[in-house]
């Protein structure tokens, strides 16, 4: 895997210049008449005749001058041919580090440290609202995230979502959830003991027929089997929560959560995935059984940054999250998430401390410290403000 990295941006008659090196690894020489590199199944780049000796290796410049296109931070595909034959298929990344001091204050150990002396509650929440027409209803859901700060006691909830429960109506006259603006949360976190792990929940459903028999659905966790913190949870509502072991990592490039809800005429499945996209290996994280007919997503869904260990929260947390889309449940159609709203408060608690937010191209990112009185803002929480993604 190739991973160059670069600070700052390009100009736009700036373009990557790139070096190459093939290995031979066969014990005689190799010889062509012509080899080319496909970026993408792009245009190829060609270089004349030439040789590399048996356990050799040779390298390949393609200068800025020939590139036709700046390639901007991503995944890509790289394939090598030789006369015409596919010699060798690799991956590699082009990351670019985001610059938070420019946006942010960065405190000092000795700050952090003064701080957890005084133990004040927790650092501000930064809550963004991926904007769906409420009428939406889909079978996936999938966004890229990373973060670089990622102490102890960090939520970072990849998706907040509301289910279409209408498959119960045909039994119950009433029927509600514990948490009526979201029914499930996925995402990840650092815990009190510095392991990282991934998280899904489901609140509890209630039910009432005609005749007032009352019936409450919880969600049943057909995977994983162990877990650091399954079953039944209280406090912000009833529900089921499967809290998992998944060795995620901060500065790592990207990873993608995919959300799926698989329906069926007596119940759903509900799936937690995730893909490090770097190697574009999928991970099964949690399963779900629901005895609910037909139940899909439906509506807006929310991302968060939250901190729920006081002696933690002096410290600095981030996240990103861009190329938010979902798999609509009548078209079968992928569409890009065009709008988004972020709030350092909108309905959750507004602790003090400092934090900024914001959208660059498509990628949305927030920081937050229990330390500043709200340096960036002045101490007056910033009014919820709708971006759009490019």
């Amino acid at each position: 895997m190739i991973k160059p990295t670069f600070k700052g941006q390009l100009g736009s008659d700036e373009y990557f210049s790139f070096s190459l090196r093939v290995q031979n690894s066969k014990y005689r020489e190799f010889s062509w008449e012509r080899g080319c590199v496909v970026v993408d199944n792009g245009a190829p780049w060609c270089w004349g005749k030439g040789q590399i000796k048996a356990s050799g290796c040779a390298c390949f410049h393609i200068a800025y001058r020939n590139m036709k296109t700046c390639m901007v931070p991503g995944t890509y595909t790289v394939a090598w041919y030789f006369d015409g034959q596919l010699k060798h298929r690799e991956r590699f990344v082009i990351t670019q580090e985001r610059s938070w001091e420019s946006v942010f204050h960065i405190p000092d150990e000795k700050e952090i440290m003064q701080y957890r002396n005084v133990r004040n509650l927790r650092s501000p929440y930064i809550m963004g609202w991926y904007l769906l027409s409420a009428e939406i209803r889909y079978t996936e859901y999938m966004v890229d995230f990373k973060t670089d700060h990622i102490p102890k006691g960090t939520y970072c909830s990849l998706g907040a979502w509301a289910m279409d429960y209408s498959g119960l109506k045909k039994n119950y006259r009433f029927v509600q959830s514990e948490n009526n603006a979201t029914h499930a949360y996925a995402g990840f976190q650092r815990i009190d003991d510095g392991r990282m792990v991934s998280i899904m929940s489901v609140w509890d459903i209630y039910c009432q027929d005609v005749s007032g028999n009352k019936k409450t659905i919880s969600a049943k966790r057909l995977y994983p089997q162990n877990v650091i913190n399954g079953g039944k949870f209280w406090g912000e509502g009833d529900g089921e929560r499967s809290i998992a072991p998944f060795a995620w990592e901060a500065k790592h490039y990207w990873y993608r959560m995919h959300l799926k809800s698989i329906p069926a005429q007596d119940k759903t499945l509900l799936e937690q995935w995730v893909c490090d996209i770097e190697t574009g290996n999928y991970t099964l994280l949690c399963r779900y059984e629901l005895a609910v007919p037909n139940a899909v997503f439906k509506g807006n869904i929310a991302v968060f940054l939250g901190n729920y260990l006081t002696e933690t929260a002096g410290e600095v947390r981030s996240m990103e999250v861009r190329n938010a889309k979902y798999l609509h449940a009548d078209t079968k159609r992928c569409q890009t998430i065009k709008q988004v709203q972020l709030s350092s408060m909108d309905g959750l608690p507004h602790y003090e401390g400092s934090y900024n937010f914001g959208v660059t191209g498509n990628c949305v990112w927030m920081i937050t410290s229990g330390i500043g009185g709200d340096w960036f803002h002045n101490g007056k929480g910033k009014k919820a403000t709708n971006f759009t993604l490019h």
